[in-house]
């Protein structure tokens, strides 16, 4: 499927967790909610059984509430600036794509904007070349003043059936540069695999689900912008040429 993410396919690993902070949120909830009900349940007790010494285990489940009630605020408040926080990478992202007018400057809004939002510490940005059976794949880590690498990858097979064409070009990213942790994502264009987009980290935890949105909705502006190009070029050729003897019009 072309529209998805995949997650170090080389080897394969179990899906991933749920997002650490709405698990969070869940639990305080849970809390406040089991803290309440005790809270209920000693009053009702003192109310039906007013001989019962209760003061202290009240005030105590009063204050269990009112702890539970801090950490719920506290865990939504965790997860909204979360949240916010992603729809600012997001919102640089399509402020690099908005600016881009070439393939290569899709390419370069890419890998500046791309990197911060994802935790990564490499971006491989991997592009089919055209009229060839060959992908260009382009490395830049995250950290300031490193050096790029350029590689040639095969692209003989991304058309065949069977498996994702974006889970082959994580397997020859991963052996190119060596890297581990590989998320990958595809570029498409009408139809037409152009490349993915392919983030790695050294830490072998699972990446976040903010980290696959962000990588996904990347990969699919970036795919609209390129299409935006492949759409430019055409009209621009068929503007200026021919169309019966294909040479430049008089215009």
């Amino acid at each position: 499927m072309l529209g998805g993410t995949v997650a170090d396919p080389l080897p394969s690993r179990p899906a991933p967790p749920a997002d650490p902070l709405d698990a969070r949120v869940q639990r305080s909830w849970l809390l406040l909610a089991g803290s309440i009900a005790l809270l209920a349940g000693l009053v009702l007790a003192r109310i039906v059984v007013p001989a019962l010494p209760l003061e202290l285990p009240i005030l105590g489940a009063l204050a269990g509430v009112a702890g539970a009630a801090v950490f719920a605020r506290w865990s939504v408040d965790q997860r909204d600036a979360r949240r916010r926080e992603e729809v600012d990478n997001f919102a640089r992202v399509l402020q690099g794509f908005s600016r881009a007018v070439s393939p290569d400057a899709i390419v370069e809004a890419i890998m500046g904007e791309l990197g911060p939002g994802t935790e990564a510490d490499h971006l491989v940005v991997v592009r089919r070349r055209p009229g060839a059976p060959i992908l260009d794949a382009t490395l830049v880590p995250t950290r300031p003043g490193a050096p790029r690498a350029e590689t040639v990858l095969p692209a003989v097979d991304l058309d065949d059936p069977g498996g994702s064409p974006e889970e082959r070009i994580a397997v020859r990213v991963r052996r190119a540069f060596g890297l581990t942790n590989v998320l990958a994502a595809p570029l498409v264009a009408h139809g037409e695999l152009l490349g993915a987009i392919v983030i790695s980290r050294r830490r072998a935890t699972p990446w976040s689900e903010a980290s696959r949105r962000l990588l996904a909705a990347a990969a699919a502006e970036a795919s609209a912008a390129l299409a935006r190009t492949v759409t430019h070029r055409a009209a621009q050729a068929a503007a200026t040429t021919d169309a019966l003897t294909g040479l430049p019009t008089l215009r």
